[in-house]
């Protein structure tokens, strides 16, 4: 503060309630802050800062809504190193800092020495030795199978440890003379407000001095007071409680990294007052933005939601808006690069439902925030640069200020309904101060500013007292002639509640009551005259040449107003055909789809639609004869757009299980061979990500990074796994996505809101609760009753009779939650195995001696085994209910068996009948066993081979069968009748010469293999094993000739041959017998046990698989041959008729 040119800041609270104007002060004048209530006079208060706070390169100035009858202010600022002090320190020997891997190991210790505590961690280690002992030799094998064959993907992932990890890890030198960073927090009482005391110097209560510096802000709350810190590193979460009335407390909540391109950006510069600004720029709400430019032409956007900590969504601003915007792949991390040294300007809408853009130049893109589709780029000639951006008067308009040639700051009005009078300028005497950056601030459609007096102003103020006027001319409204039309056609509406047309009305009013009118002419379509008709007609003609005229501002009113769930109310073929394909039209992708209808700003009750519905929802509820047509229509216009960005499939994502079991038409069975399920392109600027799967044989699957990551110890070890991808062979291009987000999560999962603090012992209880979950998750596992509705969209998609599991994208999907599936079913393999070990065990302790049951180990061992068996006998029998397959039966029942045999045992040990009981139960466990090894996939693959094997040679087998048993039927009757065919065998003869003479030795006359009916079946089928030999009767050798041509020589390399066939098909049956077991546990899992406490973690909106043509083959095969055709195909609706 050593200058007398001084910055004024200006910030608001959330709620939009208290502004606060802050005064650094200068070498002459003391700083102070000036708080104002919206509805009251200034506040002025001093004594905040001392004057020595010297050489302050930037302040960050943040104001709380009221909370408890209090609010607080903070104030962060970053001081410039003194040129003596950088001297003094470079003569300083320099002392090398810590390896990175000792600190990392250090401090994650001791976190989890805080969190755990000794006795926890000890009662964890006890309590899951025998776990550990039983799955150690699959974890060696594990470990030994990737060392001795290193997996392809370690070679095509960096191996890096985030480097932002070890930078937040930095030990804060706060108070040593290095320390530079602090936070003042300011709490300040309401009442104070409201009295007539204009000046005060005592009026703050407390403040609090935190070593931490950045942008702050608080975030919008109801019950909390959360402030947030952001540096060029991280973001700190702040929870600020009220002790008393004379102090408060301020508890560090959460730290999480700031996304990757954003930090590189500021990491890149040296330039502290330009990052300053940036952070400045990139924050709004709980909205954190990024931008970045990844060619000429494409620049992509994420927005991420601080409470949450996820990606929001993924914008893309084409630069050239003469096309629609052509994805790009991203290749290397050189091709990035900003488009100058700022952030775009943004705004998002105070529902959160649009987001607006602009960067350095004159146009502005509005999108919608839940699907990330761009709906209208408008470039405003009136203006050279777009400096500021804030949606205002419920999302109706769009405030910008815009810097004219001359280099003055203008204020502008954008209306957003969709009329062709959109463009207004206010018109105003006031000044704003050239450093907007700090003098300027927004929230919920309130914009504040300094004037030129270094005044508090707000733009509702200088809209109400001040002229607001048009830009547009009166010559762009409708024709006469058209509104004549309306006006003639609106009387025939009988409905008492249609609202009066007047001739101010603008245009729409009238799109909105056109559309209101198909409706209405098709539920009197029974009383329509030839007249009527005529004029139905020319509605629709007046419709489309209003958006072949004025494209972008039906896109505008289209997410303003349900327009299409007018249509398809009104059956109007022809012109949803024109919206959605029209080739000839000025504008592509007039239609933008939205996820319910109460997401429109105007949704009225008086269009009796159900607010959960959307348009795709409302077509399949008409999905029958020519109306089907209108599904068609949204399906194939979604899936082809779907390639460009994923947005265009969220109502195909929700409305896919109905479609699933509706099965009109064959809409989902056409739809999973569309490009977009094999073949869409992964487009986002992130490229992390972390393999979930990766198997030969099967798709390689990955989760990009869609979250910012947390900087406690368990991320460190769990995002680590997120890894850059190389640029070895083409792979990045290679990365498809499935195109149905949210395809995995439970509707349960997505929230913005703030989780509740849990208070001091935070750390302790959630330790607490995921011991206790583990807990009963061992002994009391099942959780059997989730609805329906309660899971995700992939669980309740009907796959039975469906191509579901030929399908790349639904591979990947499977393949994706299967480590999470497998881990909970890892449990009760070992259970199983532990079953079986006890089983075999205590059977030959009953068989050898009974008295031995009732030592203390055995009587033990019993209690583990029944226990083992009820709890395995529940879980199947409710997988059971599910699903009831022959195999499921057979699971329940093999655990039933081996619970009988042994209770047997405890009465009857020493019959013929238990111990061959015991041998059959022993083989049907073993059994069970190999199918509960499916959990690996390549022992399922092959068991599932082998049963494909069977299937295809089962009737090869049935004729072998006969033809045997016909030669051994034969051959018995032949052979049962020898004295009357003089069929006996020739006895041998020996001579034995013993020295003197001869003796004859007659061998004994061989046995009949024909003697019972059995014995001849299976002497046929042995047929190359006979001899017939000693048998000197023609029939006998003719017979026996055509049997071993037949049984032997035939039938052998047949079924050599048809092996060979088969086998090469059931390796892609084993395949989809994989996805099939995969896809019951994965449903199994989740009926049984719910979502996993640690959602983050294990789910993603977003899942990306690597296309391989090979695994692929007989999709793309087909794809190419049923793409082509049109869901809508079968109906002939030209564009000109209705």
């Amino acid at each position: 503060m050593n200058s007398d040119i001084v910055k004024n800041y200006v910030a608001i609270s959330p709620d939009g309630s208290i502004i606060v104007k802050f005064n650094p002060g200068t070498d002459s004048t003391d700083p102070y802050i000036l708080i104002k209530k919206v509805d009251t006079d200034d506040k002025k208060i001093t004594n905040i800062f001392d004057k020595n706070v010297l050489n302050v390169l930037e302040w960050s100035l943040a104001v709380s809504d009221i909370n408890e009858n209090y609010f607080f202010v903070a104030i962060s600022y970053i001081i410039g190193e003194d040129e003596d002090e950088n001297e003094n320190e470079d003569k300083d020997e320099v002392v090398p800092p810590p390896k990175t891997n000792k600190r990392l190991i250090n401090a994650y210790f001791r976190k989890i020495n805080d969190i755990f505590g000794p006795f926890v961690f000890i009662l964890l280690i006890i309590f899951f030795i025998i776990p550990f002992i039983c799955i150690l030799p699959f974890v060696l094998y594990s470990l030994l199978h990737d060392r001795l064959f290193p997996p392809y993907n370690k070679r095509i992932f960096n191996n890096e440890v985030f480097e932002q990890f070890q930078l937040s890890l930095k030990p804060e030198e706060s108070g040593s003379k290095k320390s530079k960073e602090e936070i003042k927090i300011f709490r300040f009482d309401s009442s104070y407000l409201n009295s007539e005391k204009k000046d005060s110097g005592t009026v703050s209560l407390s403040e609090i001095t935190y070593p931490f510096n950045g942008v702050v802000g608080f975030l919008p709350s109801k019950n909390n007071t959360i402030l947030v810190c952001m540096n060029y590193i991280k973001m700190q979460k702040f929870h600020i409680n009220n002790n008393n009335n004379k102090s408060f407390e301020m508890i560090e909540k959460d730290s999480f990294l700031l996304p990757e391109s954003l930090f590189k950006e500021l990491e890149s510069s040296k330039d502290v007052e330009r990052n300053w600004k940036y952070l400045l720029k990139s924050r709004y709400r709980e909205f954190l933005m990024t931008d970045k430019g990844y060619n000429q032409q494409m620049q992509h956007i994420e927005i991420y939601n601080i409470n949450t900590l996820q990606l929001v969504n993924v914008f893309y601003k084409n630069h050239e808006k003469n096309n629609e915007p052509e994805i790009s792949i991203i290749s290397t991390d050189s091709d990035l690069f900003g488009l100058n040294n700022e952030p775009g300007i943004f705004a998002i809408s105070t529902d959160s439902d649009l987001f607006a853009y602009s960067y350095e130049d004159n146009i502005i893109t509005i999108y919608l925030m839940e699907s990330g589709l761009e709906i209208v780029s408008k470039k405003f000639d009136c203006v050279l640069k777009i400096k500021f951006l804030e949606f205002i008067e419920e999302n109706k308009k769009l405030f910008f200020i815009g810097e004219d040639k001359n280099g003055d700051m203008k204020f502008h009005i954008w209306l957003l309904t969709g009329c062709l009078d959109d463009l207004f300028i206010i018109e105003h005497n006031t000044s704003i101060l050239s450093n907007y950056d700090y003098s300027l601030t927004k929230t919920n459609g309130m914009v504040v500013f300094l004037d030129d007096k270094i005044k508090i102003n707000i733009l509702h103020n200088l809209i109400d007292n001040n002229s607001v006027k048009s830009m547009k001319s009166s010559s762009e409204n409708l024709s006469n002639e058209n509104f004549k039309t309306f006006k003639d056609l609106y009387p025939e509406i009988t409905d008492k509640s249609k609202p009066d047309l007047n001739e101010d009305d603008n245009e729409t009013t009238i799109m909105n009551i056109a559309c209101g009118l198909l409706v209405y002419l098709y539920n009197n379509r029974n009383e329509r005259k030839k007249s009527t008709d005529s004029n139905h007609v020319k509605i629709i003609k007046f419709i489309k040449t209003f958006i072949e005229n004025h494209p972008d501002h039906w896109k505008l009113m289209e997410i303003q107003y349900p327009l299409m769930a007018l249509l398809i109310h009104a059956r109007s073929f022809s012109l949803i055909k024109f919206i959605l394909f029209d080739e000839n039209s000025k504008a592509r992708n007039l239609h933008r789809p939205r996820s319910q209808y109460d997401s429109y700003p105007y949704y009225h009750e008086s269009s009796k639609l159900s607010k959960s519905d959307n348009d795709l929802k409302l077509a399949l509820s008409f999905c029958k004869d020519r109306d089907a047509v209108m599904l068609a229509y949204l399906l194939e216009y979604y899936s082809e757009n779907s390639l460009s960005h994923i947005g265009w499939m969220i109502n195909v994502t929700k409305i896919l299980p109905e479609l699933s079991k509706h099965k009109y038409a064959n809409y989902v069975d056409s739809l999973y061979y569309k490009s977009c399920f094999g073949e869409m392109k992964y487009n986002f600027p992130n490229k992390r990500f972390k393999t979930v799967s990766f198997k030969q044989d099967l798709l390689e699957v990955y989760l990009p990074l869609t979250q910012l990551i947390p900087t406690d110890f368990v991320s460190l070890f769990t995002y680590s796994k997120y890894k850059k991808l190389r640029q070895v062979y083409d792979m990045l291009s290679d990365i498809c996505m499935v195109p149905l987000p949210n395809f995995t999560t439970c509707p349960n999962e997505e929230t913005d809101d703030e989780p509740e603090e849990t208070g001091k012992f935070k750390k302790f209880w959630t330790a607490l609760k995921i011991f206790a979950k583990l807990l009963r998750k061992i002994f009391i596992p099942i959780n059997p009753f989730r609805r329906n509705e309660q899971f995700s969209s992939f669980l309740q998609v009907e796959k039975i009779n469906s191509p579901f599991f030929y399908i790349p994208a639904m591979e990947a999907v499977i393949n994706s939650r299967w480590n999470q599936t497998k881990t909970n079913w890892m449990v009760f393999l070992i259970k199983y195995f532990i079953f079986l070990v006890l089983y075999s065990y205590l059977t030959q302790i009953f068989l050898n001696n009974h008295e031995n049951y009732s030592k203390t180990a055995n009587i033990v061992m019993i209690a583990i085994f029944y226990y083992l068996g009820i709890d395995l006998s529940i879980v199947e029998f409710m997988r059971m209910k599910n699903n009831l397959t022959m195999l499921h039966i057979f699971d329940l029942c093999s655990t039933i068996f081996g619970i009988t045999n042994l209770t047997l045992l405890f009465f009857v040990f020493d019959d013929e009948w238990i111990i061959l009981l015991t041998s059959v139960t022993t083989l049907i466990l073993w059994i069970e066993m190999l199918l509960w090894l499916r959990l690996f996939s390549g022992i399922a693959i092959n068991i599932y081979i082998f049963g494909s094997i069977l299937k295809i040679i089962i009737p090869f087998f049935a004729f072998m069968i006969v033809l045997t048993v016909g030669f051994g039927h034969s051959m018995f009757i032949l052979f049962g009748y020898p004295s009357l065919v003089n069929l006996h065998p020739s006895v041998s003869t020996y001579t034995l010469n013993n020295g003197s003479e001869n003796f004859t030795l007659t061998g004994t006359e061989p046995d009949s293999p024909f003697d019972t009916p059995l014995d001849a079946i299976l002497s046929a089928y042995y047929w190359n094993a006979l001899n017939f030999g000693d048998y000197d009767y023609w029939p006998l050798k003719l017979l026996a000739f055509l049997a071993n041509i037949i049984l032997v020589l035939v039938l052998l390399n047949m079924i050599i041959a048809l092996m060979n066939d088969a086998f090469n098909k059931a390796k892609e049956d084993g395949r989809h017998g994989l996805s099939i077991f995969r896809s019951e546990l994965i449903y199994d899992y989740e009926k049984l046990y719910g979502a996993d406490s640690h959602k983050l973690l294990q789910t993603s909106k977003y899942i990306c698989f690597r296309r391989d043509s090979n695994l692929m083959k007989e999709w793309l095969s087909k794809s190419e041959e049923i793409g082509k055709n049109k869901l809508y195909s079968w109906f002939n609706e030209s564009l000109s008729s209705k």
